[in-house]
């Protein structure tokens, strides 16, 4: 059983960390409007969200938190890569992550990362079941599973050629995740776990 800290109490209700997460969430649901808009996400708002975690962390660890900071960037890169080169995952949601990282830390960047995956996947099987697909589309998916596992070779689950009704924008998946993820902080004052 998790019991609540004085800490957590500062944290949570004077300021903190919750200032902080709806700073992120309103982030978040920028990018993922410009992913529903455009189907990117652009660049400069990446850019944004990690030299404003960048500023955040060395204000609040010194020189140490510039450190941190690029290791927390790399985390996701590294722990997502596979999911990005069978194109499950784009560049810009992975960039995505490693901005929630930095601000957050390799923690609670795991737990948004498993909450996005789940809204992620809720959300697609919703979109294939609407669209009458999701049987064909999990035939396809064994049939891109078995080739992978008979020829060792990761190729690319789908092109650019082969976007169509039933891809998912994940960058709202993100920012469901951590909300999800925010939620369960606050509610429990503590770890999903």
């Amino acid at each position: 059983m998790y019991r609540l800290r004085i800490g957590d109490y500062n944290r949570f209700y004077k300021g903190g960390d919750a200032k902080i997460n709806i700073i992120i969430f309103c982030y978040l649901l920028v990018a993922a409007g410009f992913d529903l808009w455009s189907g990117k996400i652009p660049n400069w708002i990446v850019a944004i969200g990690a030299m404003g975690g960048v500023i955040y962390r060395v204000w609040e660890r010194g020189i140490v938190g510039f450190g941190l900071a690029i290791f927390y960037m790399l985390f996701p890169i590294i722990l997502l890569y596979l999911l990005f080169l069978m194109r499950a995952l784009g560049a810009g949601d992975i960039k995505l992550f490693s901005v929630i990282a930095i601000w957050t830390g390799i923690q609670k960047s795991c737990y948004v990362i498993f909450c996005s995956l789940l809204a992620g996947a809720i959300y697609g099987a919703v979109k294939l079941i609407y669209h009458k697909s999701l049987i064909s589309s999990l035939l396809r998916f064994v049939q891109y599973a078995g080739r992978i596992l008979s020829t060792g070779d990761i190729e690319p689950y789908r092109t650019k050629h082969t976007w169509d009704k039933h891809s998912i924008h994940f960058a709202l998946a993100i920012a469901i995740g951590f909300g999800i993820a925010s939620i369960w902080e606050v509610v429990f004052c503590g770890s999903l776990l």
